[in-house]
C-alpha cells in the first residue's frame, strides 16, 4: 500500500475529504456570488433570452469549477481508516 501511495496510485480518505470540501466551497462561492454580480445588469434588462444566457454562463462557470477542481485522476482508497488496497 505504501508503494502505491508513493507512486500516486492511492491517496488517503482524509485528503479526499479536504479536497472535496475545498472544491465544494469554491462552487458554493461561485453560485452565491451570481446575484450580486448580475442584479444591476438584470434590473435594466427586459430580454428573457439574454437573462437566461447570462445565468447559464455563470452556472456553467460553477460547474466548470466542480469538474476541474480536483487535481488529477487519482484512485481513492476506501478500505480502512485512511486508505487501503483498492
Amino acid at each position: 500500500m505504501a508503494v502505491r501511495e508513493k507512486e500516486g496510485q492511492l491517496i488517503s480518505v482524509d485528503r479526499v475529504k479536504r479536497e472535496a470540501a475545498r472544491v465544494a466551497s469554491q462552487v458554493v462561492g461561485a453560485l452565491a456570488s451570481i446575484p450580486g454580480r448580475l442584479a444591476q445588469q438584470f434590473s435594466a434588462m427586459t430580454d428573457a433570452k439574454a437573462i437566461h444566457e447570462l445565468l447559464e454562463i455563470e452556472i456553467n462557470r460553477a460547474i466548470t469549477i466542480a469538474r476541474t477542481g480536483f487535481s488529477g485522476d487519482e484512485e481513492v482508497a476506501t478500505n480502512g481508516r485512511d486508505g487501503g488496497e483498492a
